[in-house]
C-alpha cells in the first residue's frame, strides 16, 4: 500500500499559454511514481453573422486547416475553438468576395460579416424579325447564371456585373433561340426566325378556340393536348 495524494495543476497568472486546470490523485509506495499529466486548452465560443444568409462560409485555423462549426442557423455560425487567429472567406452571388480574420483572446468572440452588393446593369432585349420588331404571341425570356435566374419584365433584366449569362427565348411563333449574353450600351439585339416545326416537350401553347372548335396552327398547339 501507499500514500495517497491530490493534485491540481494550473498555470501562472499570464502565462501565453492558457489551459485547463487539472486535478486528481496520486499513489505513492515504496518506489518512485511517474504520472503524465494532459493539459487542455480552454475553448471558447467564435461566432460569426452573415449578410446576405445563404452565403458561402469557411473558417480555417493558422496551419489553414478547414473548421467545422457546432452550431448552424440561417446565416449564424458557431465554433467551439481554442485561443488564437482564425481566418474566413465568404462569398455570393451578387455580392463582392470578403475575407478577413477573427480573434480568440479568453473569451467569446462575436463577428459580423456582411458583404457588400455588386452594380448592375440594365439589359433591354431587342428581338428583331427580317430587320424590323418581331411580334411576338406568348413569349417568355430566361435569363440564368449557372443556378441563378434573373427576373425579366417587358424584355427588360438588371444583371449583375462580372457574370457570364445565358438566354433562352420562347414564343408561340417563333423558333426558340438561346446562347451568351453579351449587351454593349445595355443592349442585345437577337434575329429571330419563324416556327416551322415543334420544338419538343417544352413548346406548348394554347390553341385559340372559337366556338367549340380550336384553331391549330402550329405543332405546339397540338402538343397542347
Amino acid at each position: 500500500s501507499g500514500q495517497s495524494i491530490s493534485y491540481t495543476v494550473t498555470q501562472e497568472e499570464g502565462a501565453e499559454t492558457d489551459y485547463k486546470p487539472v486535478s486528481g490523485t496520486l499513489v505513492i509506495g515504496k518506489s518512485d511514481a511517474v504520472k503524465t499529466i494532459k493539459l487542455l486548452p480552454n475553448i471558447y465560443d467564435l461566432k460569426f453573422h452573415l449578410v446576405p444568409e445563404d452565403a458561402e462560409f469557411q473558417v480555417t485555423d493558422a496551419e489553414n486547416s478547414p473548421l467545422t462549426p457546432t452550431e448552424t442557423t440561417s446565416g449564424d455560425y458557431t465554433y467551439h475553438v481554442a485561443n488564437g487567429t482564425y481566418y474566413y472567406q465568404c462569398r455570393a452571388f451578387g455580392y463582392e468576395e470578403m475575407s478577413g480574420e477573427a480573434v480568440v483572446d479568453h473569451g467569446e468572440s462575436i463577428n459580423n460579416v456582411t458583404l457588400n452588393e455588386k452594380s448592375k446593369d440594365t439589359v433591354t432585349f431587342q428581338l428583331m424579325a427580317e430587320g424590323k420588331e418581331a411580334d411576338l404571341k406568348d413569349f417568355s425570356i430566361q435569363v440564368s447564371c449557372g443556378d441563378h435566374f434573373a427576373e425579366t419584365k417587358n424584355g427588360t433584366v438588371q444583371l449583375y456585373e462580372g457574370y457570364t449569362y445565358d438566354y433562352i427565348i420562347r414564343s408561340k411563333n417563333y423558333a426558340t433561340v438561346s446562347g451568351k449574353l453579351d449587351w454593349k450600351d445595355g443592349t442585345v439585339k437577337i434575329e429571330l426566325t419563324e416556327k416551322t416545326a415543334w420544338e419538343g416537350a417544352e413548346d406548348l401553347s394554347e390553341p385559340e378556340q372559337i366556338g367549340e372548335v380550336y384553331q391549330i396552327s402550329t405543332g405546339g398547339e397540338l402538343a397542347w393536348f
